[in-house]
Formats: structure tokens, C-alpha cells, sequence
């Protein structure tokens, strides 16, 4: 048996007659704790010029639209270094376009072999001796970068000044940086059936093991991999920055890819209905149900990630923590908010709930499942499940910081608490769940 154990930023296009691009080749300088720049963001690039001389490209035109709803996201070059991401780097250094330098910190890294790696950390600074309480969080929520390699191509984001750069590779070794300032207001709007109503009611306890590792089974649909996308690389990372989220959240858990499906399965055939597409994948008496189950048995794969077209919003989910219900669907985009729909929609698997507000109704058990919205010396904040509710925080592009960390009482970020003990600890909810998730398959 098996041991225990995707935002995509849509690549962007091969930028013809863009020369400034070029992938630097000062690989061969690094040190282990060389804080040279890792990664300068430089000039903008205009679509609609690339999208006249690639009209018939899918990713730029994925860009294009993806403007059209975010205007004030931006796409820059970079030049960067990917032989710097290994896991004896111990500081990455980035370079913003409008010069300054940021320094970010290794938390977590990991090697499969000499051309592929992962690199997680916060930006140095000097909060924790601003901040002096035992409670104050080690790893920084809001500013933080998480980035794999792939040979010469880097997937992944950057979070500084509330913004986040999301990395997207073209050809020859040509980067891009895409540039969002604000979060589309979340339309998850996770399913819960009726029968999971006895298993809210009973006792949970925290996992008294030491980490819980829960196996991921990634299919994808004919619309996805229209886009030209690299399913097994985009969601291989997505992977490794939610395992980063979760541990600096408190949460030992580690999600473990187990393999890619590319289903023939077209969104038309369920008009787009989210709710009808993810009933298909999970019923194995369909004949893509079917496949799904197969698949999901010989891999021994907890939960089931279905990567769809970017028309199916943020994705849908079941809000419970049950064998048969964890499945999600994650769709494709090119906004650059594919991470945190992965980190989020897992959330809504263990049980995770958006924020609660007072004058909302009090869950009958469970209270403690949601995310929080709070206040610290930086201003208004929400943490992970609370940061789509900008219909109840409006306007939107004013909207709270992103802090990406989970709700917890026990934990504050410059120096303000990050949760409640009744009604947002979703870190005491994910402790409890994940070593059940993670025996699915035992």
C-alpha cells in the first residue's frame, strides 16, 4: 500500500521582440546565504500589442479578459535568477519596480533534485521585537514569497505592501510578474449535505500526531488544459505553498501530490453548472465518476482537486470532512489568485467556514470554524476564510489586508488577536480534522 504522504497565473505568452527579459545567468555566483537580487521587476507589458501579434494565443487572451474584470492588475517583466531557489538559500532578495529592495527569509524549502526545488519565507524585518508577546507570530502573513523551480522556469508569488506579484515562465526562460492589489470578491459558496449533520455534532479532539499526510489527486478538464496549462507543475506548487500556509498557520500537515489525471470531460455537457460538474466527478456510477474512483484508490489519494476553465469563478466545494464529499473544484486562472483558491477550497474539505459577523446565526456546533476580520496598528485585516467578504466590507478595493493565516485566538500579528475562541478558530478546526482527512485511505 501506498505510504501516506494549481492560480495558476496562466502563463503568459512568448513575448516576441521583448528583449529586455532575457534570464539573467549569475547562477553560478550564489552562495548559501548570498542576498544578492534573486529577482527584479521591471518594465509593463502591453497585451493588447502582444495580443496583435499573438492574436490566436490562449494565454494572452486569458490575460486580456482577465484585465477586463481586474483593471488595475498589471503584467511586468522580470529578470531572475532560478538557480537561487535550493534549499540551502537562506535569504532572497527582490527587487520592486520602483527599486527598493525587499529581503525575504527561508521558513521552508524542499529538493526533489538539482533542477527542481521550493523556497518559502517571509520578509526580514523587525517586528517580533516590535511585538514582544509570546503570542506575536513567527512567520510573517502578510508579506511572505513562495516559489518553486522547474529548470530555468519559476512558478509562484510574491506578497509585499499588500500587493501579489504571481510568477508566470515563457519561453526561453522569459518571466513575467502579474500584478493584482485586491481580491475578487469570493463566490465559493461551499455545499453541505444534509446527512453530515449527526457527524457536526460529534466530539472532536486535536490530532495527536506529529504531522498528518494527506495524498491529492489532481484531474483536470478538457476546458483547463485548453489554456495550455501545466496542470502537474502548477498544481505541485499550489501543493507545496498550501503545506507552508498550513504549517506557519500552526496546522502540521503536509499535502502530498499523487498524480495527474487529464480527464476528457467537456464543462458544456453541465452548461457550467458547478454543483452538476462536481456531483459527476464524485459519483463513480458516471463514467468520469467512474475513472475518478479508480484513480483516487490506486493512488490512495485523500482529496480530489478537479482543475476546471477559468469560467467556473472561484471554484466549488463540500464544507465537510468526509471521504466520499472531498472533492473540489479549482478553477484555472490568470489573475493570480490560483494558491489561495487551493489553500482556501481545502480548508472548506476539513469543515472551514467564511467569516462570521455579529448578527449572524450561531451554528448549533462548529461555531469556531470561521475566519476572522479584525483590526491591528496597520488597519483592517481578515484571515484566510474571511477574505472574500467583501459584499459585507465594501468597497472592495478598500477593503481589509490579506493576512494569510488561519483565524486563531492564540496567535496575534502585530500585535492584534487573530481570531476568537467561539466563533473563528480555524486553526483549532483544521488540528482537529486533518489526521481523519489523512486516513481516508489508512
Amino acid at each position: 500500500m501506498l505510504k501516506k504522504h494549481w492560480k495558476a497565473a496562466l502563463l503568459c505568452c512568448g513575448l516576441v521582440a521583448l528583449s529586455a527579459c532575457e534570464t539573467s545567468r549569475r547562477d553560478n555566483a550564489i552562495s548559501n546565504d548570498d542576498a544578492s537580487i534573486f529577482l527584479e521587476i521591471k518594465q509593463p507589458v502591453d497585451l493588447q500589442q502582444l495580443h496583435a501579434e499573438r492574436p490566436g494565443d490562449a494565454q494572452v487572451n486569458a490575460l486580456l479578459a482577465s484585465q477586463k474584470s481586474m483593471p488595475d492588475q498589471e503584467v511586468r517583466l522580470v529578470q531572475a535568477r532560478p538557480a537561487a531557489i535550493k534549499a540551502d538559500t537562506k535569504l532572497l532578495s527582490v527587487q520592486l519596480s520602483d527599486g527598493q529592495v525587499v529581503q525575504f527569509q527561508q521558513r521552508r524549502s524542499s529538493e526533489k533534485d538539482a533542477s527542481e526545488s521550493y523556497w518559502f519565507g517571509d520578509i526580514v524585518s523587525d517586528r517580533k521585537q516590535r511585538f514582544s508577546s509570546a503570542k506575536e507570530v513567527d512567520v510573517d502573513p502578510m508579506e511572505w514569497i513562495s516559489i518553486s523551480r522547474y529548470g530555468e522556469r519559476l512558478v509562484g508569488s510574491i506578497h509585499v505592501r499588500g500587493n501579489t506579484y504571481q510568477l508566470a515562465s515563457v519561453g526561453d526562460g522569459r518571466q513575467l510578474a502579474i500584478k493584482n492589489t485586491r481580491a475578487l470578491a469570493l463566490e465559493c459558496k461551499p455545499l453541505v449535505e444534509d446527512l453530515d449533520q449527526g457527524q457536526a455534532a460529534e466530539v472532536l479532539s486535536k490530532s495527536n500526531a506529529s504531522q498528518s499526510v494527506i495524498r491529492v489527486l489532481v484531474v483536470s478538464t478538457t476546458d483547463a488544459r485548453l489554456f495550455d496549462i501545466d496542470v502537474e507543475k502548477e498544481m505541485r506548487h499550489a501543493l507545496e505553498t498550501a503545506t507552508s500556509i498550513y504549517q506557519s498557520s500552526g496546522v502540521n500537515v503536509r499535502f502530498e501530490y499523487a498524480q495527474h489525471v487529464p480527464a476528457i470531460y467537456s464543462e458544456a455537457v453541465r452548461l457550467r453548472n458547478m454543483e452538476n460538474i462536481l456531483r459527476d466527478f464524485r459519483n463513480p456510477e458516471t463514467l468520469i465518476g467512474l475513472l475518478v474512483d479508480e484513480r483516487r484508490t490506486t493512488n490512495q489519494a485523500d482529496i480530489v482537486l478537479v482543475v476546471t476553465s477559468p469560467y467556473l469563478s472561484w471554484g466549488k466545494t463540500y464544507r465537510q470532512a468526509r471521504k466520499d464529499a472531498a472533492f473540489a473544484l479549482i478553477p484555472a486562472s490568470a489573475g493570480g489568485f490560483f494558491e489561495e483558491t487551493v489553500i482556501h477550497q481545502i480548508a472548506h474539505l476539513f469543515g472551514a467556514s467564511h467569516g462570521w459577523y455579529p448578527g449572524d446565526p450561531i451554528a448549533p456546533s462548529l461555531q469556531y470554524r470561521h475566519g476572522y476580520t479584525g483590526v491591528s496598528s496597520l488597519g483592517k485585516f481578515s484571515t484566510i476564510m474571511a477574505h472574500g467578504d467583501c459584499n459585507l466590507i465594501k468597497p472592495c478595493d478598500s477593503g481589509p489586508l490579506l493576512v494569510h493565516r488561519f483565524s486563531d485566538p492564540n496567535a496575534q500579528y502585530n500585535g492584534a488577536p487573530m481570531g476568537t475562541e467561539e466563533n473563528n478558530n480555524v486553526v483549532r478546526l483544521l488540528n482537529e480534522q486533518r489526521e481523519r482527512i489523512s486516513n481516508f485511505y489508512p
